[in-house]
């Protein structure tokens, strides 16, 4: 495998991973629910609505789809895969 052959291939692999992401991404993003409300509900614990609007706020579920999704494809590529919505550990 030439030079050129072995660019092109690592360069169509960043291409196929950034759209599997990228489709991940708006799966998990369209899939019904609120997260704040799932994270709570494992706990036990019914917060009031000013409690779940500033935790979504601090978790940055009121930002746009793109920046969401730019603040977490960043995150990965630093290898911060954040905080369990269930277990709130982070792995």
């Amino acid at each position: 495998m030439s030079k050129k052959q072995l660019i092109n291939r690592i360069i169509q692999i960043i291409i196929v991973l950034f759209g599997i992401s990228l489709i991940t991404f708006t799966l998990i993003y369209l899939a019904p629910g609120d997260p704040v409300r799932t994270m709570y509900a494992a706990s036990g614990m019914i917060p009031s609505e000013d409690v779940i609007q500033q935790i979504r706020e601090s978790m940055g579920l009121n930002d746009p789809f793109f920046v969401q999704y730019w603040n977490w494809l960043s995150s990965c590529l630093r290898g911060d895969f954040g905080i369990s919505y269930s277990t709130r550990d982070c792995r």
